[in-house]
């Protein structure tokens, strides 16, 4: 039965009881098996919460470039720490983010377990109906002590022309006590952001 992506994912993600999780989307594939040994290797010699692999698009059979989430900018093999990561990816002003995504990273079991707990219990198919990977993200980016980027690709990430869906963000609904009450994406994203800058702030207190 299909509970929902989110319910699946958090499912998965709760119930796991290796060390490491990686999130595969069902239309992108792993490049070759041994992305993960690598990924193990660096993880465990520098103690990282985070590695990042660069991926490479596919649309129709048509393969592109390696690619990553940055803009053009170069955090490649680099360990990025705190509050760094943060000042990087979460900006506070415009509430854009950098690398809305948690495809392609091999992060720590307890990090996961930590961001479900830090997003909070709005997390859920009947708050959020798409995009649900931006707002996980900055659980990661918030939370994470440490974060590194390696050259090499591991995955293919589909872009195979889909249904515009984020003018739906705004239009999102919630369920609380049998009720149906609006609840904004954005909404939820901001409060998120809002909260990294918060809890950043009480720390310097």
């Amino acid at each position: 039965m299909n509970e929902g992506e989110i319910k699946s994912r958090t499912d998965g993600i709760r119930k796991a009881k290796g060390k490491y999780i990686t999130i595969i989307d069902g239309d992108d594939a792993l490049i070759h098996k041994n992305i993960f040994k690598n990924c193990l290797f660096i993880s465990q010699k520098g103690n990282l919460d985070v590695v990042e692999f660069n991926f490479i698009d596919y649309e129709k059979g048509k393969f592109g470039n390696i690619s990553n989430n940055y803009d053009k900018k170069n955090f490649t093999d680099v360990i990025i720490h705190q509050p760094e990561l943060r000042n990087i990816f979460i900006n506070r002003t415009n509430f854009r983010i950098d690398n809305r995504v948690i495809w392609g990273k091999f992060i720590k079991n307890d990090l996961f377990q930590k961001t479900l707990i830090y997003i909070g219990k709005e997390f859920t198919d009947d708050y959020i109906n798409d995009a649900e990977d931006t707002l996980m993200a900055i659980g990661i980016y918030h939370l994470a002590n440490s974060y590194y980027i390696m050259k090499e690709p591991g995955y293919f990430h589909s872009i195979e022309e889909k249904k515009d869906r984020f003018p739906l963000l705004n239009k999102t609904v919630c369920k609380i006590n049998n009720k149906v009450k609006k609840f904004g994406w954005f909404k939820y994203y901001k409060f998120l952001v809002d909260k990294s800058s918060k809890n950043d702030l009480e720390k310097k207190i």
